[in-house]
Order: structure tokens, then sequence, then C-alpha cells
């Protein structure tokens, strides 16, 4: 459980590839988001789920409208990278341009579930996911057809062989079923998706694929999101915030950083005061912190406090409506046994999940980010003692007296999405 790429469901990739007929897939790219055949390449771009959380008649609802929009726009521009890109090798060119793959993916749903009010651990939020999944990849499909249409499908599309990946989706009820779990959504999350969701003619779309063609053979991927949700300002990927305040190691030293949108929650409050962020900056979680209002305590969950039941749903319910792969981080608590671990690999495999990773906190000798002041502490207090032991002068760390407001919240054990 070090935290790079974890197990792949090599069984479960191929099954649920649409291009089947093209050849049997061996590996992923390291978050395993991309399952390939020989040559093909990654040409990822994400959606902020943030932004299209809107006011309207003075209730916050989604912007579905405003969300299959970008969709479009957004499979376009990276149907249109294949071509413009500069290949560094031909094998790469030809790979790429025979199936024309693209993934379009999400980051910011945990913000998106924050300002909705809705919980992270709590079927309401799953099942948002899965209707959000389920919206995005009809959108997007409807689009790769519609650009085959004006430029003709991918070189290797067999109308005839490629493979729907809805049929065979495993439905909401199913995959509480299979985590063992009764609950049922509220109508609250479900008003708020049923108007549009549960109107899309996924038979209509076939019958379209069939008769126009299809531009891209594989059309969302939801990859980690590492730096780019930095760039974006939102929380990475379809993650949980990792803590409200936690310490990053990077090149220049180590900052505390301070979620801004869990700030802006305790201004509304009248909290943003020395004290309150100090005490929530001690361990990075609202947990037995009396005088925090029960509405933010919530919606403010944090990676370790989701049981990995829940990571595991909102992996399973995206993985449903994804023709590539779904990269997701069950974070463990340090004391978590060996039993977790194998759990987690096995629900994984039971969902339909493709491939997982497991981080378990302090698995590594050195991580990226640790939870909190106090973490950080005990870290530095080890560090001294064994340079002592070691007969090492003693490393010294100081603690700089501000609050940093970022906005990265993604803990992530791939050494490649680490900064």
């Amino acid at each position: 459980d070090s935290g790079d790429p974890g197990l792949l469901f090599v069984d479960t990739i191929n099954r649920g590839h649409p291009t089947w007929y093209l050849g049997k897939i061996n590996a992923t790219n390291p978050c395993g988001e991309e399952p390939l055949l020989p040559w093909e390449s990654c040409n990822l771009g994400s959606i902020n789920l943030e932004k299209f959380v809107i006011e309207k008649e003075g209730k916050t609802t989604i912007d579905w409208e405003g969300l299959a929009e970008t969709v479009r726009y957004a499979v376009r521009l990276l149907d249109n990278v294949i071509d413009a890109n500069r290949y560094p090798l031909k094998q790469i060119e030809e790979a790429t341009k025979r199936t024309r793959k693209i993934g379009l993916g999400v980051m910011g749903l945990a913000r998106m579930l924050i300002k909705l009010g809705i919980s992270y651990d709590s079927i309401d939020a799953v099942f948002l996911s899965y209707q959000l999944a389920k919206f995005i990849y009809y959108h997007a499909f409807k689009e790769s057809i519609e650009i085959a249409k004006e430029k003709g499908s991918f070189p290797a599309y067999d109308s005839k062989l490629y493979k729907d990946v809805w049929e065979n989706a495993k439905s909401f009820e199913e995959l509480l079923s299979t985590a063992g779990i009764s609950e049922r959504p509220s109508d609250y999350v479900k008003k708020l998706t049923s108007a549009v969701v549960d109107k899309l003619d996924f038979d209509k779309l076939k019958e379209d694929r069939i008769k126009y063609g299809l531009r891209n053979a594989t059309v969302v991927s939801v990859a980690p999101t590492g730096t780019i949700s930095i760039i974006a300002g939102t929380s990475s990927s379809i993650e949980p915030l990792f803590a409200l305040a936690f310490i990053r190691n990077v090149a220049v030293g180590k900052f505390m950083e301070i979620d801004p949108l869990f700030l802006d929650y305790l201004r509304k409050y009248e909290l943003d005061n020395p004290e309150v962020v100090k005490k929530v900056a001690e361990t990075g979680m609202l947990e037995g912190i009396p005088f925090i209002p029960k509405s933010m305590r919530k919606v403010f969950r944090t990676a370790h406090e989701v049981a990995p039941e829940y990571h595991l749903l909102h992996q399973g319910a995206w993985q449903q409506w994804n023709d590539s792969g779904t990269s997701k981080t069950i974070n463990l608590r340090s004391e978590e046994p060996p039993e977790t671990v194998e759990k987690v690999y096995l629900l994984a495999w039971k969902l339909g999940i493709k491939g997982v990773t497991v981080y378990r906190d302090k698995s590594k000798s050195q991580q990226v980010i640790y939870f909190g002041i106090k973490k950080e502490r005990e870290e530095t207090k080890k560090e001294e003692e064994k340079a002592k032991q070691q007969q090492l002068a003693p490393t010294s760390f100081r603690m700089q007296q501000k609050f940093v407001e970022v906005s990265e919240t993604y803990a992530g054990g791939c050494k490649t999405c680490e900064l």
C-alpha cells in the first residue's frame, strides 16, 4: 500500500473494453484511468463540476444545460487535439489516429457536494455521482456521433462489433446491494437529477451510433487531476477533501494550507478567527470540535473520515458510465490492518472497478501531505530522534506563521501526480 498504482483487474478491463475486437489490453498508464492498446496515447481533459452549482429561483441546483454544453465543447476540443498534435514517434501517431481515443473527466466533485449541502460519505452523494457520470457520458458520446457525421468515424470502427458500455453498466441499486447497503437516496437528490438524467434515451443513442458512426473509440476517462485542479482552484477529480488544513512538503520547504472554501464557510458563521483556525489546523478535520455548526461538520468530511466502502462506491458509480478507467485513491488511516486492504480489493472487483489504489497514511517514510500541525510535529519529532540515534545533527522545522489559501486537496499516492 505504498500509494503507487494499486491493483488492476485485467479481466474487468477487457470485459468493458468497447473496441475489444482490436486486441486485449494488458496494462494502463500509472494512475489507471487509461487502459490502452500498444502505442496509443492519453488525450485527457477535465470539467470543473463546482462551476455548475448555481442559484435558481432562490434554490441551489445544478446547471445541467451549461454542463451539457461544456461537455460538447470539450469533446470537440479533445478530438481536434489528435490532429493538431505533433507526435514524437510514427507508431504513436498511427495508433492514436486509428482509434482517436479521448478521455473527458471531472474535478471539483467534493466542492460541488459541499455547495449542494450533501455529505461525501452518503448515499445521496453516491447517487449524484452516478447520475452525473451517466449524464456526462451520454452527452460526450452523443457529440462524438455528431462529429462522425461531419468528419467520419475513427478508422478502426466496426458498427457491429463495437460494444456499448451502458449495456453492461451496473444499476445504482446493484452497486448498493453489492456493498451491502440498504439505504436509498433522498427525495432531495432525486429531484435534483431526475428531470434531466432520467430522460436520457440510450436506445436512440445506439441507433444513431449504428447509423452515423462514432468519431472516438472512447470518450470518457476520470483522471486524478493532481496539478490541473490546483490551477483551476478546486478539489481534485472525484476525491473527497483530503484535509481542511494540511502540511505540504515541496522543494522550497513545508507549508500549512487551509482550504479556501472552508474559510468562506467559517466567515459565514463569523468563526474565521485565529483561535478557530488554529484548532482545526491541529488535526485538519472537524472531528471533536464542538463549536462548529452541524451543517458544516456534515459537508466538510475529509478523506480519512470517509469509510472505504464510500470511497469505492463513488469510484464504482463513475466507472459504470466510463469507456476507459476511473482513477481513485482509497485513503486509509495508519492504524488500518491488512484485512481492510483485502476487503477494499475484493469489493472494488465486485463493483466492476477496473483498477484501485490504496494509500495507508504514513506507509511511506516520506509523503507529500500530512494532516495538520499535530501530525507534522509528530513526524518532525521522530526525525529528530532518529537523527540523534544516528549521531547526526537533528533536523529542525519551523512552521511558517501564516495561512496559505490554496485549493489542492488530493492526497493520492501515485508518484506521477505528486508535487
